[in-house]
């Protein structure tokens, strides 16, 4: 058995650029992990070239669309030899939310097959697959804390602050998929296009710093105008924060999850004893999370591979 640990991704600042030749639209953003995280089992089943998904807690796409067995697919590169296995994967990052849950289980799947069958695919190797998968997968391989740009193939890591940040995360009920928000994106005047771009380079040097409340002045999305203007509950939920003593909010992804910076652990437990009290439906769904640094496990890499190994995995929320 081998236990993989997916955390979820947080975009603390996230700008879209113009469409590319590609089709894709540039961005620069920074990225985080959170303790937040989904987690995987992987055990020997069934005969030779099969590969199952098993999943817990909330529900997933399933089949050929599923991105955890596409994943697999793509490794295993059609060869009919390799051991069968099982996946058992336990959600905790709820599906459609802008927190990567998709892209992070991925990203586990091949950090957990490579080591499983013994590929030693090496860090470029995997790198390639994950873009292929989708523009998250990347930064999910490598975890940590990145300014991620490009459509997501590029990935520079940055160092792990030296005060802990702690989030709540609110995600109001309803979604809508990252295809038609980015359509949205396109459809906006150019100066609403701009009115959520961050301070990416403020916001790292806070980051460095552990300055939390220069972080929380330099956040910013440029995709929440899209989204915002067909999601009623999106303003809501981020005054939910602001009142409830957030030093700064914003939406991560694609939304609709929205975050509030706290000082520390115990303001953010009280900011979300604060937000529940004034919530009246059961659909919204909240959690208290910080940020997570990247793990010291590193996964095989083949002997001639000048790329740093990447570790995996997450810790807990405490």
């Amino acid at each position: 058995m081998l236990l993989v640990t997916a955390p979820a991704k947080l975009n603390l600042t996230l700008e879209v650029g113009e469409t590319r030749d590609d089709g894709y639209h540039g961005l620069d953003s920074i990225f985080s992990s959170l303790c937040l995280a989904d987690r995987l089992v992987i055990r020997a089943s069934g005969p030779p070239g099969t590969v199952v998904l098993c999943t817990r807690g909330v529900p997933v796409p399933e089949g050929a669309e599923n991105i955890c067995l596409t994943a697999a697919r793509r490794l295993a590169a059609g060869r009919r030899d390799l051991p069968g296995v099982e996946l058992d994967l336990a959600k905790d990052i709820p599906v459609g939310s802008g927190l990567g849950g998709g892209s992070a289980d991925a990203a586990a799947v091949l950090v957990g097959l490579n080591r499983w069958w013994g590929l030693s695919r090496s860090r470029s190797e995997l790198g390639d697959i994950a873009l292929s998968l989708g523009s998250d997968v990347p930064f999910c391989l490598l975890g940590g804390q990145a300014r991620v740009r490009g459509r997501g193939e590029i990935v520079e890591p940055l160092p792990f602050p030296g005060r802990r940040l702690w989030l709540v995360l609110l995600r109001p009920p309803g979604t809508k998929s990252t295809r038609l928000v980015y359509e949205e994106f396109d459809r906006l005047p150019h100066d609403r296009r701009r009115s959520g771009r961050p301070d990416t380079g403020g916001a790292i040097r806070a980051l460095a710093a552990g300055d939390w409340e220069t972080l929380a002045q330099s956040l910013g999305n440029s995709l929440e105008p899209a989204l915002a203007a067909s999601h009623p509950d999106m303003d809501r939920a981020r005054a939910l924060l602001a009142t409830s003593g957030a030093l700064g909010t914003a939406m991560t992804g694609s939304g609709p999850t929205v975050f509030g910076i706290a000082r520390d652990q115990d303001h953010a437990r009280a900011m979300a004893r604060e937000v529940s009290n004034r919530l009246t439906s059961p659909d919204w769904w909240m959690a208290v999370t910080r940020l997570a640094p990247r793990q010291e496990k590193d996964i095989p890499v083949a002997a001639n591979d000048g790329h740093p190994q990447r570790p995996f995995g997450g810790d807990d929320g405490g």
